[in-house]
C-alpha cells in the first residue's frame, strides 16, 4: 500500500467519526435523540436516494412495485421499503430526509441531494480516467453544489449558518458505481477484479475526505460502498 494511499486512511480515520448506526440483526436504530441533532444533510447513490432520481426521470415505468412493496408506494428509493437513512432520522427524531430536487417538500431540517446512479468521482476525474457513467453525472461534486446553493438561500446571517451546521448530522456514502464503471470499461476489463479496485481506490476514498476536509464538516457519518471480494466466477 502506497504512502498516499495510507496518509488517505489515517486523514480519513482522524476527520470522520464512524458509527454504527443500525443493530446489525434488527432494522431498529439506536437513539440518537440526546445528540440534540437539528437537521440531516445526505450525500450519496441509490442506497441512500429518497427520490432525486425520480424527480429528475419520473418515468412511471422506472417507479413503480414492486419498489416501497412494504411501505404501500414507491417513494423514489430503490428499495421496497426504507433505506439506512430514514433510519437514521428516525433515530435522531427527526422527519425522513426529503430530496432536495422536490421543491415542493419541506427541506427546514436538512436534505437530501444523493441520486441513484452516481459516483462519487466528478465528471472530469472520469475523464482522466477514461472512464463514463451511463446511469447520472450527479457526483459528489455537483451534490456539494446544491449543497452550498442550499445554504445560500437559507442562512443569510453568517452565524447563524454555522449554529445550524455544527448542529447537523451529515451522512456521506456511495463508491459502488465508481468501481462498477471502471470494471464496464474496456481499458481495465481486463485486469483482475481486485487489480482494478485498487487502482481507483485512493481517489474514490480522496473524494470523500476532501469534501469533509474542505467545508469542515462536524459531525459526519459514512456509508462506504467497498468492493473487496472478487465476484463468483
Amino acid at each position: 500500500m502506497s504512502l498516499w494511499f495510507e496518509s488517505r486512511l489515517t486523514l480519513l480515520s482522524s476527520l470522520l467519526l464512524l458509527i454504527s448506526l443500525v443493530h446489525p440483526h434488527s432494522c431498529k436504530a439506536v437513539d440518537l435523540k440526546p445528540c440534540g441533532f437539528q437537521a440531516i444533510y445526505n450525500f450519496g447513490d441509490s442506497l441512500s436516494d429518497t427520490g432525486n432520481a425520480m424527480a429528475e426521470h419520473p418515468s412511471p415505468h422506472a417507479w413503480h412495485y414492486p419498489l416501497g412493496m412494504t411501505i404501500g408506494r414507491a417513494t423514489g428509493r430503490a428499495c421496497d421499503g426504507l433505506l439506512i437513512i430514514d433510519h437514521i432520522a428516525e433515530a435522531t427524531g427527526l422527519p425522513f430526509c426529503n430530496p432536495y430536487l422536490n421543491k415542493s417538500l419541506d427541506h427546514s431540517k436538512g436534505a437530501n441531494f444523493a441520486v441513484g446512479g452516481t459516483g462519487l468521482l466528478s465528471k472530469e476525474e472520469r475523464a482522466e480516467w477514461n472512464v463514463n457513467f451511463v446511469w447520472s453525472n450527479d457526483s459528489l461534486d455537483v451534490q456539494l453544489r446544491w449543497f452550498d446553493q442550499h445554504l445560500n438561500d437559507n442562512f443569510k446571517d453568517e452565524k447563524a449558518r454555522r449554529d445550524h451546521l455544527k448542529s447537523s448530522l451529515f451522512v456521506i456514502g456511495g463508491g459502488g458505481n465508481d468501481y462498477g464503471a471502471m470494471g464496464g470499461s474496456p481499458l481495465y476489463d481486463k485486469l483482475p477484479y481486485i487489480e482494478q479496485k485498487k487502482l481507483i481506490m485512493p481517489f474514490v476514498v480522496g473524494a470523500l475526505v476532501d469534501a469533509v476536509k474542505v467545508r469542515s464538516v462536524p459531525n459526519c457519518a459514512i456509508l462506504l460502498s467497498h468492493y473487496c471480494q472478487e465476484p463468483a466466477s
